[in-house]
């Protein structure tokens, strides 16, 4: 399929549209409506979540055409959705929005390509396995650790316990630290808040935007001697939040995901940047940016 991303979606969106189909048509095989959207403002959502997959598509996967996705795509698409922490109802709403486009798609490769599309289930157990993990959050509410360091300092394996550090101490999403090549770290500098030498590691996150985390030097440094090994950095988020939630539960502790650790670094990162004089306005857009997002909105979300 040619075209950009939005010019796919909208292709795509313009087969399976059809406002104001009846249900009765749109569960009869017979009918040339058969299941399809029949909602203007569902249609919308769905393809926003459309663009978003294909935005994804492109920055991790460098797959610009929808037909050549395949399922281990939309697995990790949805293990980083759920590794942003969204809730157990937007996740449930991703998977029906994939669904469709699956059907989407094999109507269209059997109507323009010839592509033959097949498309399996199995890649949605990411989400069931989340739900029974339960890992993915009913509402949102402040999901700081009192106590950080505890869950860490319980991690057994080398590589999760250096990626809750680097979360921790960085701010990153799990998608940006899941795999890291020796390419991305970026050597040390000063910071200018705390006049702390930090290590520096490239990451790209939340819409394929790239940029730098700051950790401290002792976790650069662990980071590094593990690359210059020449192993790749690389752990599997299912496998590491479960291993986070067991830890919570032996402790006695509320879990809240990788995801948890982020909520923390935010906390954190306001407190250095007030120590220093920085006013409050001033601060939350620093921060914001630091987490990779645009408005300063969002860092009063973490300090809920």
């Amino acid at each position: 399929m040619r075209g950009s991303i939005y010019y796919q979606t909208a292709t795509l969106a313009k087969i399976i549209f059809r406002e104001g189909a009846l249900k009765t048509e749109r569960v009869d095989p017979n009918s040339d409506k058969y299941q399809c959207i029949a909602s203007y403002s569902t249609m919308t959502s769905y393809r926003q979540i459309w663009n978003n997959l294909g935005l994804y598509m492109r920055e991790v996967w460098s797959i610009k055409n929808f037909e050549i996705i395949e399922d281990q795509h939309i697995e990790d698409y949805l293990e980083s959705k759920i590794a942003d922490g969204i809730s157990q109802q937007y996740a449930e709403k991703i998977a029906s929005a994939l669904v469709k486009l699956e059907l989407a798609l094999t109507r269209f490769s059997a109507k323009y390509s010839n592509k033959k599309q097949t498309f399996s289930k199995e890649k949605y157990k990411v989400i069931a396995e989340a739900k029974k993990e339960k890992i993915l959050v009913s509402n949102y509410h402040n999901r700081a650790y009192e106590n950080p360091h505890l869950i860490i300092d319980n991690i057994e394996d080398e590589y999760m316990k250096l990626a809750a550090k680097i979360q921790l101490e960085g701010g990153a999403r799990f998608k940006g630290i899941r795999r890291i090549k020796r390419s991305q770290l970026q050597g040390y500098l000063l910071d200018d808040v705390t006049q702390i030498q930090k290590g520096l590691i490239e990451t790209k996150e939340k819409g394929g935007r790239q940029d730098v985390i700051n950790v401290s030097v002792e976790v650069y440094q662990e980071l590094l001697s593990i690359l210059e090994e020449g192993d790749q950095f690389e752990i599997d988020y299912l496998v590491y939040v479960s291993t986070i939630r067991d830890i919570c539960n032996s402790q006695h502790i509320q879990c809240h995901g990788s995801h948890g650790f982020r909520w923390n670094f935010a906390k954190q990162r306001m407190r250095e940047f007030q120590c220093v004089g920085w006013d409050y306005d001033t601060s939350l857009k620093q921060v914001s940016r630091e987490m990779k997002h645009n408005r300063k909105e969002i860092t009063e979300h973490y300090l809920s």
